[in-house]
């Protein structure tokens, strides 16, 4: 564009909901686990299924805010 080259990340969605859920360490939960190279589906229900118990409430009621996670602390392995 105008002579310019500009670059960006492609979106991994499963990888964003790992943040999202609060399956990592500064997402607001007590729960982390380390993201699989490739996260799937049953990635994620597996780590919801393991959720620490005092999240468990808590996020099912809405009441731990993961929004905007993604935007600080993106767990991709290729992030520069």
């Amino acid at each position: 564009m105008a002579g310019r080259t500009f670059r960006y990340a492609a979106l991994d969605h499963n990888r964003g909901r790992w943040c999202l859920d609060g399956f990592i360490q500064g997402s607001g939960s007590r729960t982390h686990f380390d993201p699989p190279e490739t996260i799937t589906q049953a990635d994620l229900v597996r780590a919801d299924t393991n959720r620490h118990i005092a999240d468990r409430g808590l996020y099912a009621m809405g009441f731990i805010d993961f929004c905007g996670k993604c935007m600080h602390q993106c767990p991709s392995p290729d992030f520069e």
